[in-house]
């Protein structure tokens, strides 16, 4: 559910204040780590083009306008969103004015939260949305909020059926109804959508309009209920790929990544792993798995922000890649030649970094 996502932001926003001591206590790393590109604001999912160049989805630095007072603080928006694309070592904006929500301070803003690129080179984003009725915040916000948007240099164009009016007027997992439109892949049948706090998977079809894949049940852990929150999917061998945060409550190691097949249903892939964020395959077949915090959430409110990378190799074996760099990293891609690229600072304004990993 949303407000998880959000707590999640809350806790590491907090924790900024001791960013260098994170990084120091997550330990020695054998992986070679450069910096690619920095000063980015909230940066969540990643993509590598047709041509090469990494494109980073950014959920920006909210505002200082509308803001208002709820559950998980004051949130403002504002229209600092962009899309980066890296090529040559060179940074660029691709995309700009995106709907972004957050603190006055720009932490743990939502907004543009992934990035997936078509063969052809057509680049699409998804945004989140400040609530079940964004109209209420003006025409501007409600034009942005809960759409599949094509990003073209210099132009934004909303594309089909509103995800979050979907989740309005369908509740696919059948519990509470709330929408927070965090992941997006292209795939052949269409577009998928991860809305993290439907816990479904959508199906933006060619034709314009939704339906849903799959829906994730809360599960129960002692008797509590968590959520599963699904933050991001991939298209890979026929199938799609889709990674859990885990809402309140979900034990360290219980976050899951599930195969979905259209058709034929969910299994599950990988466990014992922790409040994913990332998701990407290698050129051998290896899954690429990010987690935004490997000790957990309790950890985090400690200060302890180190993530990893968990490498899942084709015969099951695991490898994890904890650099000391790794701080609340986000969305991952992998690069034809193995380079792992990953941002860094995922909830926080204009720390985010794009870093590329070498082993």
């Amino acid at each position: 559910m949303r407000r998880d996502l959000l707590r999640v932001g809350a806790v590491l926003a907090l924790a900024g204040v001791v960013l260098g001591a994170a990084q120091l206590a997550s330990g020695a790393s054998s992986a070679t780590v450069q910096v690619v590109a920095s000063g980015l604001n909230n940066p969540r999912g990643i993509e590598i083009g047709p041509d090469g160049a990494v494109y980073i989805a950014e959920a920006g630095a909210a505002g200082t306008k509308m803001c208002q007072k709820g559950p998980e603080g004051e949130q403002c928006l504002g229209f600092t969103g962009s899309i980066d694309r890296v090529a040559g070592g060179t940074k660029s904006r691709y995309g700009a004015g995106f709907l972004s929500g957050g603190g006055r301070d720009g932490s743990f803003s939502v907004g543009m939260d992934d990035v997936a690129i078509a063969p052809d080179g057509t680049v699409y984003g998804i945004m989140s949305t400040p609530g079940l009725d964004p109209e209420h915040f003006g025409p501007r916000v409600a034009a942005q909020a809960g759409y599949v948007m094509r990003i073209d240099r210099g132009g934004k164009t909303a594309v089909g059926e509103n995800v979050t009016k979907y989740e309005v007027g369908h509740n696919p997992a059948k519990d509470n109804v709330d929408s927070d439109p965090y992941g997006i892949a292209w795939s052949p049948l269409g577009l998928a959508v991860a809305d993290a706090a439907g816990n479904s998977l959508l199906l933006l079809h060619s034709n314009g309009t939704l339906s849903c894949l799959m829906t994730f049940k809360a599960e129960s852990f002692g008797g509590h209920y968590a959520q599963r929150v699904p933050t991001t999917v991939v298209w890979h061998d026929d199938a799609f790929y889709v990674g859990e945060l885990g809402g309140g409550g979900t034990p360290n190691g219980q976050s899951h990544v599930w195969k979905v097949v259209p058709g034929q249903g969910k299994t599950m892939v990988a466990t014992g792993l922790t409040a994913i964020t990332g998701l990407a395959f290698g050129p051998d077949g290896s899954m690429y798995v990010s987690e935004l915090t490997k000790h957990g959430l309790a950890a985090a409110e400690k200060g302890d922000l180190a993530g990893a990378i968990v490498r899942i190799w084709p015969d099951g074996h695991r490898t994890t890649i904890a650099p000391p760099e790794l701080v609340a990293p986000a969305g991952i891609a992998v690069a034809g030649d193995n380079t792992i690229y990953v941002v860094t600072g995922s909830v926080f304004a204009s720390k985010g970094k794009l870093l590329s990993i070498t082993q």
